[in-house]
């Protein structure tokens, strides 16, 4: 049987076919929308049980699986705990990181003293080897590090000031500055060179 283009029976089908395919979005759209607020669910149980992030403080937002989160902390070292609670979710596809880090009023000189005694303290940084410069709530790393964990100490004392809300690491790796290893082992721990039965 052979229906023609226009006629009531191919209208009714065609209506038929769309209402079909528009269901099926509908349903679509209904199941992704449960997913994603069970996901939010899920990320803001892993946010409250990170003790290292203030509770409420992060807000999130599952869209199609792509997780967003904002709010205001205190420091880095929160920001970085709520990425990290969020990891242990299953279905997230993506993270767009917006959470701020407090602007607390800082005093630049206060800041990089600060700084400076951190990496004084620091057995793997060579601290006369780095000029540490601030500008409002940016901290500038300038010289040169002997190694990758020397660098990311300097970045780490950075980070960790309050009212720090940028690091521009500008840190050149250099292993000929090294300071030489029998320095190195005057830092370490003495070990025993004795034998126990």
């Amino acid at each position: 049987m052979h229906i023609a283009k226009g006629s009531p029976v191919a209208s009714r089908a065609a209506r038929s076919d769309i209402g079909a395919v528009d269901d099926e979005l509908l349903v679509r759209a209904v199941f992704e929308a449960m997913a994603d607020a069970e996901t939010a669910l899920d990320c803001v149980a892993a946010l409250d049980a990170e003790r290292r992030v203030p509770r409420g403080a992060v807000k999130v937002k599952v869209e199609q699986g792509w997780l967003t989160l904002s709010g205001e902390v205190h420091d880095d070292q929160e920001r970085r705990a709520s990425r990290r609670a969020i990891q242990k979710v299953k279905a997230i596809l993506g993270v767009t990181d917006n959470i701020v880090i407090a602007s607390d009023a800082v005093v630049p000189s206060e800041v990089a003293a600060h700084i400076n005694r951190a990496l004084r303290r620091s057995p793997v940084v060579d601290q006369p080897m780095i000029n540490v410069a601030v500008d409002g709530h940016r901290v500038y790393l300038d010289g040169t590090v002997f190694s990758p964990i020397s660098m990311r100490e300097a970045e780490d004392a950075a980070w960790a000031v309050p009212g720090v809300v940028k690091v521009i690491d500008r840190l050149v790796i250099d292993s000929w500055s090294a300071p030489n290893p029998q320095a190195l082992d005057e830092l370490r721990p003495a070990r025993s060179t004795e034998m126990h039965n």
